[in-house]
């Protein structure tokens, strides 16, 4: 069940995540990445 609540995150994160590298650069899409995933993670750990 874990597993597919990840495969499915990365399969929506992935092309945003791409998105923005073209947008606003490598730089800024890490920072975003690095400071997002506690809030957006944990609730879905914690159904799990």
């Amino acid at each position: 069940m874990k597993t597919n609540v990840l495969l499915f995150l990365a399969s929506e994160a992935l092309p945003f995540a791409l998105v923005l590298i073209k947008k606003s650069g490598a730089a800024a899409t890490v920072r975003f990445i690095t400071e997002r995933p506690v809030p957006y993670i944990t609730p879905n750990t914690a159904l799990c």
